[in-house]
C-alpha cells in the first residue's frame, strides 16, 4: 500500500497500491492511513450527497457590473515572493528525488498554499480566484475586469511572465476502435491458459473535451459492442471545485465517448472515471486531481502546442505547461498516457525569413496589389509568398463548416509579441485567381485571429459562403518590430477536429504533452497493417529523448455512436485512437500483477514492460516516429505461465549471474555473450546461486544489460524449448539498459539466453519465485 499524508488541508492523496515498502514502516504508518481513510471516506461521500452545482457563472453574470474577462496567467519561478519560491523549490525537489529513486511520492502537494502570497497579491489587483479559477502550480486561469489598465498592472509584477488569452484544448482525432485482435487482448480476455485478465480493480481517469453521445451506458445500437455502464464519479474542470454531473451529453462532439469505448472494450473490468475540460489550464488540474484520487492510468487524449516542444517545465526554467503536473502525477505512481499529436501533416516548422518579393517594384515580385515584405515566406527561393495554404479533406466538404484550431510556438529569447500570426479568407468569385501575400485583393482578414506567436487562436470557419462560392484560407506570419540581426525558428499547426487537412508535413510534429519525458507517449500504427505508421501521426525527434514510446492501431471501421458525425461505415484515424488502448493494456498488466498477488508495476515500469512487449517495425531503440513498436499485451498474461502459482518473494534481490565476474554459468564460466550465442545457465535447484528450489516453475527477476557495442535485443527462455519470437530486453548501445519480466524455467531450473548483436555483459536479479512450496 502507498502511505500518504495531506501536506496541507485542501489537498487529497488516497492510499492506493503500489511497490511494497518496509513492513515496520507500515506498522508505524498504520494509524494515520486508517485517519486518512476514515477522512477521505467523509469527503467523498459528501461530494456524492451533494446535488450538482449549476455550470459556473463569469462574475459578471453573477453580479450584473462589472465587465470581466477570462485571462491564463503564466508565473515566473524567479520572480515569486521568497515565501512562494522556497515553498515551489521544495515541491520540486521532492518529485525529482521520487522520480529518480523510482519511490513513490508521499506528500500531496496544493498550489493555493504553496503559491499563497503570490495568490494573495494577485486578488489585491482584481483577480478573482475564487471557485472558477483553475489554479495550476505554475499557470492559472481566472477572471479580471476588463480592459488594459489591469492586464498592464499584472503585467508589471515581478512573478507575472505571460498574461494570454485562454487556449482551446482539441482532441487528438476523432476516433473509435478496437484492436483487441491486433493487441492480444481478447486472449487475455479469454483466459484458456490462465485467469480472465480485463483490468478489474483498475482505474482508468480519461481527460478529454467533449462526451456528447454519453449517458448512463455506451452501447452500440446494433448491440455488436460492449457496453459501457459509466461511473458516477465524473469530474469537470472548470473550478477548482470538482463536483458530480448528469453524464449525458457533455460538449457538441463524442471524442471522449469514443475514448471511453475503446479502453472498455479492450480493458472491460476497469472503472473509467471521466473528465472534462474546457481549456489547457484544466488539463494540468485534472491530471493532478486524478493521480491525488489514487488513480492508476491517467490517458490525456488531446493535443496542444505552445513551445517549440521544450520538455522543461515552468517552474524548472523552461516553458512546457504540462510537465510539472505530470512529473508530479507519474511521482504518486499514476501512469500518464498521452497522444504523440495528429499534427504531421498539419505542422509547420521554420526560421523566420522576410519574404522579399512580397514588395511591388521586385523585379519578380509575385504578388498581386500588395506590398508586405514583413511577412515571413513560406516556399522556397523559387516560390516566395507570405501565405500558408490550408487544404482541407472531403469530409469538411460535407460538414461545410469546422472550428478551426491554430496554435504556434517561438524560439526562446524573442519578442513574440512583434511576431503576429493570423487567418485570411479567400473567395473564388474574386476577381484574383489566388491570393500570393497578405493584402492581395480578394482576400479578407479573418476577425478575432490576430495573436502573437507562442498562442492560439479558434475560430468557426464555413466551406461555402452564400452563393455557394468555396472559401479558401490561408495562414499569414508577420513581423512588426525594427529590423533584427537574428530571426527566431518558430512552428504553426492547425486542426478542426473533423478530418484531416494538410499544409507540409515535418519532423519534430510531437505536443508539448507528448515531449514530457515522464509521460507515455504514443504513436499511431495502421491497424490492418501493424507495420506502417499513419501518416497523420505526429513523430520526433524531440530534446527529450526517445519519443514516442510506443505506437497503437489508429484507423479503425466501427463504431459506439452512431449518431452526429459518428457514421458506421467511416473510417477514422488518430493517437488519442492508440494512445486508448495502451491506457487500458497498462490496466490490464496492472491487474496482472496484483491478481498474482504482486505490487503494482511503477510507471516507468509499466513503459518498460509495454516497450519490451512491442512488434518491431523499425530498428528496436532508435526510431523517433513509432517508438519500440506496435503494443502488445505481454504474452505472460494470457499464456498461463505464472498465475495459478503462489508467489515467494525473497528477503533481498540475489544476483544469480553476472558475467562480468566468475559467477556459476551452466556450460562453464562467465564470460560476455557474443552475438548469435545461445547459451544456459542455472537458476533453480542444485547449483542455484540464489536457493531457488528445484520445483519453481518461474521466477521474478530484473535482467540488465551492461555497456554493450551495439544496439540489439536479448531474449532469455526456458533451457528445455525453443528461441521464442520476442525479446527480454532492447538495448542501445553502451550504457546500462535493465528491465522487470517474469521468466519461465524449464524442467531442470534453467533459461537460456540469446543475444543477436554481441558482445554484452549480462546481469540477472532474482526477486522471487512461482512453486508450490517454499
Amino acid at each position: 500500500m502507498k502511505l500518504c499524508w495531506n501536506k496541507t488541508p485542501g489537498s487529497v492523496c488516497a492510499a492506493r497500491a503500489t511497490r511494497a515498502p518496509d513492513a515496520a514502516w507500515v506498522a508505524m504508518a498504520a494509524p494515520l492511513v486508517g485517519l486518512l481513510a476514515m477522512a477521505w471516506i467523509f469527503s467523498a461521500s459528501s461530494a456524492r450527497g451533494a446535488e450538482a452545482p449549476p455550470a459556473p457563472q463569469t462574475p459578471a453574470e453573477e453580479s450584473g457590473a462589472v465587465e470581466r474577462q477570462r485571462i491564463d496567467i503564466t508565473l515566473d519561478p524567479a520572480g515569486l515572493p521568497e515565501a512562494d519560491r522556497i515553498r515551489s523549490e521544495e515541491r520540486i525537489r521532492a518529485i525529482t528525488e521520487a522520480l529518480e529513486s523510482d519511490l513513490p511520492l508521499l506528500v500531496s502537494y496544493d498550489p493555493r498554499e504553496t503559491l499563497g502570497e503570490s495568490l494573495a497579491i494577485l486578488e489585491n489587483h482584481g483577480v478573482d480566484l475564487g471557485p472558477t479559477a483553475i489554479i495550476n502550480f505554475d499557470t492559472l486561469s481566472a477572471w479580471i475586469p476588463a480592459g488594459r489598465e489591469t492586464r498592464q498592472r499584472l503585467g508589471e509584477l515581478p512573478f507575472v511572465a505571460k498574461l494570454r488569452k485562454p487556449a482551446t484544448p482539441v482532441p487528438a482525432g476523432i476516433f473509435d476502435s478496437e484492436g483487441i485482435e491486433a493487441t492480444g487482448a481478447d486472449l487475455a480476455h479469454l483466459g484458456e491458459n490462465a485467469p480472465p485478465i480485463t483490468g478489474s480493480g483498475i482505474t482508468v481517469a480519461i481527460i478529454d473535451t467533449e462526451w456528447e453521445a454519453l449517458n448512463a451506458v455506451i452501447e452500440d445500437s446494433g448491440d455488436e459492442l460492449y457496453e459501457i455502464p459509466t461511473t458516477d464519479m465524473w469530474f469537470e474542470t472548470t473550478s477548482n471545485n470538482f463536483f458530480n454531473i448528469d453524464v449525458a451529453g457533455q460538449g457538441n462532439r463524442e471524442h471522449g465517448t469514443a475514448a471511453a469505448e475503446v479502453v472498455y472494450e479492450m480493458a472491460p473490468g476497469a472503472q473509467i472515471i471521466p473528465y472534462r475540460v474546457r481549456d489547457v489550464a484544466g488539463i494540468g488540474f485534472a491530471i493532478r486531481h486524478a493521480a491525488e484520487q489514487g488513480y492508476d492510468i491517467i490517458l490525456v487524449a488531446l493535443t496542444h502546442i505552445q513551445t517549440m516542444q521544450d520538455p522543461e517545465g515552468i517552474l524548472s526554467g523552461g516553458s512546457n505547461p504540462f510537465r510539472d503536473d505530470i512529473d508530479y502525477a507519474v511521482a504518486l505512481d499514476s501512469v500518464v498516457v498521452v497522444p504523440a499529436g495528429n499534427e504531421a501533416l498539419r505542422h509547420f516548422a521554420s526560421e523566420y525569413s522576410p519574404c522579399a518579393e512580397c514588395e511591388i517594384g521586385h523585379p519578380q515580385y509575385l504578388c498581386n496589389d500588395a506590398d508586405n515584405p514583413e511577412y515571413h515566406k513560406f516556399l522556397d527561393e523559387f516560390s516566395e509568398q507570405s501565405l500558408l495554404p490550408l487544404t482541407f479533406d472531403d469530409d469538411h466538404y460535407d460538414a461545410e463548416s469546422a472550428d478551426l484550431t491554430c496554435w504556434s510556438a517561438i524560439e526562446s529569447g524573442f519578442d513574440e509579441t512583434k511576431f503576429k500570426f493570423r487567418l485570411h479568407k479567400f473567395d473564388e468569385g474574386s476577381d484574383n485567381f489566388e491570393p500570393v501575400c497578405a493584402g492581395d485583393s480578394g482576400l479578407t482578414n479573418v476577425d478575432g485571429t490576430r495573436t502573437n506567436l507562442g498562442g492560439t487562436f479558434t475560430k468557426s470557419v464555413s466551406i461555402f459562403d452564400n452563393d455557394f462560392d468555396e472559401q479558401y484560407y490561408y495562414i499569414s506570419l508577420e513581423y512588426t518590430g525594427d529590423p533584427i540581426a537574428q530571426w527566431p525558428d518558430f512552428r504553426i499547426a492547425c486542426g478542426t477536429g473533423v478530418e484531416e487537412f494538410l499544409f507540409i508535413t515535418s519532423e519534430g510534429s510531437i505536443s508539448d504533452l507528448g515531449v514530457v519525458p515522464n509521460a507515455l507517449t504514443v504513436s499511431e500504427v495502421d491497424a490492418f497493417f501493424e507495420d506502417e505508421l499513419t501518416e497523420t501521426s505526429s513523430r520526433g525527434p524531440v530534446p527529450s529523448g526517445q519519443k514516442p514510446e510506443i505506437g497503437g492501431p489508429g484507423i479503425v471501421e466501427n463504431f459506439t455512436v452512431t449518431e452526429f458525425d459518428f457514421v458506421a461505415d467511416w473510417t477514422f484515424n488518430g493517437t488519442s485512437a492508440a494512445s486508448a488502448h495502451v491506457a487500458a493494456i497498462a490496466a490490464l498488466l496492472q491487474e496482472y500483477r496484483v491478481d498474482n498477488g504482486m505490487a503494482k508495476l511503477s510507471p516507468a515500469e509499466v513503459k518498460k514492460w509495454l516497450m519490451n512487449a512491442a512488434i518491431d517495425i523499425e530498428e528496436p531503440w532508435t526510431d523517433d516516429k513509432v517508438g519500440a513498436g506496435f503494443v502488445q499485451v505481454p504474452k505472460l498474461i494470457y499464456e498461463g505461465e505464472v498465475g495459478p502459482l503462489d508467489y515467494y518473494p525473497l528477503a533481498a534481490p540475489c544476483r544469480a549471474l553476472d558475467t562480468r565476474f566468475d559467477t556459476p554459468l551452466g556450460g562453464g564460466a562467465a564470460a560476455q555473450m557474443q552475438g548469435g550465442d545461445e547459451r544456459a545457465f542455472i537458476v533453480a535447484g542444485a547449483g542455484s546461486a540464489c536457493g531457488v528450489p528445484a520445483d519453481a516453475e518461474a521466477v521474478s527477476a530484473t535482467v540488465t544489460v551492461v555497456n554493450p557495442a551495439a544496439g540489439g535485443f536479448l531474449t532469455l527462455f526456458p533451457g528445455d524449448e525453443l528461441l521464442p519470437g520476442v525479446s527480454s530486453v532492447n538495448f542501445p548501445a553502451g550504457g546500462v539498459t535493465n528491465n522487470n519480466l517474469f521468466l519461465k524455467l524449464s524442467a531442470s531450473g534453467t533459461i537460456r539466453g540469446y543475444t543477436p548483436t554481441g558482445p554484452i555483459h549480462t546481469i540477472l536479479d532474482i526477486n522471487g519465485y512461482f512453486g508450490t512450496s517454499q
